[in-house]
């Protein structure tokens, strides 16, 4: 792994978007006990080997009733996948030292390179305006001495920032954190583009992340995990009840989600007049199809206003 130079440039790139207070909501929501074993759909036996072999993150409780958090789960969701690669047990726990590696915030925001990154995003400011902007994230005073391992680290980046981010293994196990939107920046790291263009295995965070969404409830995953904001819950909710959804345009204002435009297609029969589409549906905007001049085919455009949005 190259160094601290990874978690540096994410908790920059955090700071300087003003997401440190959503960063540690999101942190708190994640690292909640909420998972008992059964709910990890992995074979008991396996999880206890694992244990053993000291694979886990979280030590094995003296109660029965084991509870893990969010960031256990991808762990032992990746554990999961790397045996399915055949690496071994050895191998994995060689991953495992290099992920649990941890630093506090305050250390993370007196690292040297953190305070020239804000330097050269903001060309103008003195050293109290890098102090005020690295203070802003920790409003919270015990969030200073919080803990971030490198997985929890990227998980957090994934859901805040909605960056994808995989696993790159090479044969003899080295691991670097790999974030699609810095590939350029990568490749400019001589080591790196070296590791990229040879042979590796690549896990990726992000697919476990929308597997575990696409699975679970979403009133679950928004108001105890905070995976989601209200409003992806709402677009998740209705393209999970309307099957007849051909397209969907989501409308942004700030950053967020503030619309969407639904494009619904639906088969007409003779009994079914095109007048019970318009009336019971509502509409912005209907495409007729028609094979010999009969009705076969309406596609029907909707614009919905999220909840919550101005």
């Amino acid at each position: 792994m190259f160094g601290n130079e990874l978690i540096q440039i994410e908790l920059n790139k955090i700071l300087n978007q003003n997401f440190g207070s959503q960063f540690l909501y999101i942190e708190k929501g994640i690292t909640t006990k909420s998972f008992l074993v059964g709910d990890l759909d992995i074979p008991y036996r396996w999880i206890t080997h694992w244990d053993q072999k000291d694979l886990l993150f979280t030590k094995e409780e003296t109660s029965k009733w084991r509870r893990y958090d969010f960031v256990d789960f991808v762990w032992i969701k990746m554990i999961q996948k790397l045996r399915s690669f055949n690496v071994s047990i050895a191998q994995i726990k060689l991953i495992k030292d290099q992920l649990i590696q941890e630093i506090t915030f305050e250390e993370a925001i007196n690292i040297e390179e953190v305070r020239q990154a804000v330097k050269a995003l903001n060309p103008t400011i003195n050293e109290g305006g890098i102090d005020s902007i690295l203070d802003d994230a920790l409003k919270n005073g015990s969030a200073k001495k919080e803990k971030l391992n490198f997985l929890k680290l990227f998980l957090l980046d994934a859901i805040v920032l909605k960056n994808h981010f995989a696993l790159l293994l090479n044969e003899k196990m080295e691991l670097v954190i790999y974030k699609e939107n810095f590939r350029s920046d990568y490749l400019d790291n001589i080591a790196f583009k070296e590791f990229l263009l040879s042979s590796h295995l690549t896990l990726s965070l992000t697919e476990l992340i929308v597997e575990f969404i696409s699975m679970n409830d979403l009133e679950f995953i928004q108001n105890d995990l905070k995976l989601i904001t209200e409003s992806e819950k709402e677009v998740l909710s209705y393209l999970r009840t309307n099957e007849n959804v051909s397209a969907i345009n989501i409308k942004y204002k700030n950053g967020s989600m503030n619309a969407l435009e639904i494009v619904e297609n639906r088969t007409v029969d003779l009994s079914q007049r095109l007048t019970d589409i318009m009336m019971t549906k509502g509409y912005e905007e209907i495409i007729i199809k028609t094979q010999k001049g009969t009705i076969v085919h309406c596609e029907n455009t909707r614009k919905i206003k999220l909840k919550g949005t101005k």
